[in-house]
């Protein structure tokens, strides 16, 4: 917008909106070249920053000393390492061992004084000579029932206050239950094969207990060759086995009991988690196999053991998970990190002080001269150097200022040359190529947010008359002056041209065709009342201006100017120094453009 303290003419415009465009245009130039390069740039940005990294000089001292430092320095944590990893899965292996080892004999040990009880129980002359009196087929009814009720009461005697047993029976060599305590602690076997090889082996295990395991160990009743066989079994009970397994396994590891099928055999009182897969418990019984390593249900890498179990057909596994039997092993990793870290940083000192005095002051200069190649010139390196290097950047700075000198000098002219190709020189108004490209530009911006623009055709009136009565150089003043009216007439948003000859296009930006219509009869009034001053001559002109809004007379530039134009022209029809718009235009024929306007 024109400043009011100005006295030339020629220069009453404020060059803000043209500042704006020329940014604008900057913008959208410097938005476009950067899209293009993150574009190509996404493709080869990884090799060329490496390569960028690899030629600094920084890059190759320090990693120099990173190489001779840091890699010795990891190869011998690594072998150490990895030394210790064998240390310790073997001193891992043994401890578990060692521990499956001592809870096998303690079950052992448990299981043979157990044996000594139940031999000592079928020692007893009344159950010897009471079992005497069921067998026999001839004996009556009463006097079997006789015995039978003197054993219970034998076997519940055996069974008060016993913690280690859970109940006795005594069965025939057909498996027929003779007599119980309690009663039906033991069912009859189905297959008699099954009790002769119980009592061959002393002992044997029955997994068909809804509550867990139990033991039984059998021993035959008397031992006359005369007399028919029978059997005294004994259920062990089965929560001392877990006992034995929490007193003696460590709070890191687990132990239980499995059979050669890789069945959990658990107890009430050991609730063990059982990690081992089935096909590694098989191969332990199968191959002779103690140590080895498998996956856990969770997914853990474990390492367990295998030991058996005297006097039954089972082993004892332990195992720990690896991540709790190197954690030691862990926290050294750490540790040795740590010192080669200190070990490298002792010795990156120096490197240190090179790159102050040589590298930096290079690697400055670099970056200096790379910004001033994209533009930033006058810069200075501001790193201190001494000796050769020190006159090498004080040349550079030298140069740098006198590139900034000569920069601004051509800024300064490109400046002017850019204000001289959208000014005109006559009125210093804008001119037709500004006013176009500030149109297309508002009307994509108000087209979106869905606000007006309206414009104003004006153009002087009989204004080749004044010319041919007063002179081009009195037309070209009353030009200089009509645009200054102009100036002073419209808000600073808004912009005024001289489009050509004697005519001028204002855009009203946020502006509907009724308000384009006040202001187009504002400037009217204010040219039809400006007095011009030629040479002591009192002169006035008039001016027909025509009013169109985007969006109802056109979305475009073109369609906006044209309407603009045809509703200049109907001013002119209706009699001049008039303000009309296309919504005055009838619906008849609009004539051609007057022979002289």
């Amino acid at each position: 917008m024109m400043s009011s303290q100005r006295s030339s003419t020629i220069l009453l415009f404020d060059f803000g909106p043209l500042i704006r465009y020329l940014s604008a245009m900057e913008m959208k130039n410097t938005l476009k070249t950067f899209s293009n390069q993150k574009t190509a740039g996404r493709l080869s940005s990884g090799m060329t920053l490496m390569l960028a990294m690899v030629q600094t000089i920084r890059f190759r001292v320090l990693g120099l000393v990173t190489v001779s430092v840091l890699i010795p320095s990891f190869l011998a944590g690594m072998l150490a390492v990895n030394y210790l990893d064998k240390i310790i899965e073997d001193q891992v292996y043994q401890n578990l061992t060692d521990t499956a080892r001592r809870i096998s004999l303690d079950i052992s040990g448990w299981l043979s004084d157990r044996s000594s009880d139940v031999k000592a129980f079928t020692s007893s002359y009344l159950l010897t000579e009471e079992v005497n009196q069921l067998l026999p087929k001839t004996t009556s009814s009463a006097a079997r029932e006789k015995s039978r009720s003197a054993i219970n009461k034998y076997l519940a005697y055996l069974l008060e206050d016993n913690q280690f047993f859970g109940g006795f029976s005594v069965v025939s060599a057909s498996g027929e239950v003779l007599a119980g305590w309690p009663g039906g602690a033991f069912p009859e076997p189905d297959d008699p094969a099954t009790l002769q090889r119980t009592v061959k082996n002393s002992l044997f295990m029955d997994a068909s207990d809804s509550d867990g395991l139990r033991i039984v160990i059998a021993k035959q009743v008397g031992s006359g060759l005369d007399r028919p066989k029978s059997y005294f079994l004994a259920a062990l009970q089965g929560e001392r086995l877990g006992s034995i397994l929490e007193e003696n396994t460590p709070p890191d590891s687990n132990a239980y009991i499995v059979d050669a099928s890789g069945h959990l055999l658990r107890t009430p009182a050991s609730e063990a988690t059982f990690n081992a897969p089935a096909q590694v418990i098989v191969k332990t019984f199968s191959d002779d196999a103690r140590s080895f390593t498998y996956s856990g249900k969770g997914g853990e890498q474990v390492i367990g053991t295998s030991y058996p179990i005297k006097y039954l057909p089972w082993h004892l596994i332990t195992e720990t998970t690896r991540k709790q039997a190197f954690s030691p092993l862990a926290a050294f990793r750490g540790q040795l990190f740590v010192m080669t870290f200190l070990l490298a940083g002792i010795l990156l000192i120096p490197a240190l002080y090179l790159a102050r005095t040589i590298i930096l002051p290079l690697e400055d200069l670099n970056r200096v001269s790379r910004r001033i190649r994209m533009g930033e010139a006058g810069l200075e390196v501001e790193t201190k150097a001494w000796g050769e290097l020190g006159e090498l950047v004080s040349a550079f700075n030298s140069m740098s200022m006198s590139l900034k000198l000569s920069m601004e000098e051509i800024q300064a002219i490109n400046s002017q040359l850019t204000i001289i190709s959208v000014t005109d020189p006559l009125t210093g108004m804008y001119n037709r190529r500004y006013m176009a490209d500030h149109l297309e530009r508002e009307m994509k911006i108000l087209q979106r947010t869905g606000e007006p623009i309206s414009i104003i055709m004006a153009d002087l009136d009989n204004f080749k008359e004044y010319n041919d009565k007063y002179g081009h150089i009195a037309g070209d003043e009353a030009l200089k002056e009509v645009g200054e009216v102009l100036a002073y007439s419209i808000r600073e948003t808004d912009v005024a041209s001289r489009f050509g000859g004697e005519e001028f296009l204002i855009s009203l930006s946020h502006t509907d065709k009724e308000g384009a219509i006040k202001v187009g009869e504002k400037i009217r009034r204010a040219v039809e009342e400006r007095i011009f001053d030629l040479k002591g001559k009192k002169t006035r002109v008039t001016m027909s201006l025509g009013v169109a809004t985007s969006p109802e007379d056109g979305t475009a530039f073109d369609e906006l100017l044209e309407a603009s134009d045809r509703a200049m022209y109907h001013a002119k029809e209706k009699g001049r120094n008039l303000v009309c718009s296309t919504a005055d235009i009838s619906s008849e024929p609009i004539p051609g453009d007057p022979t002289s306007s």
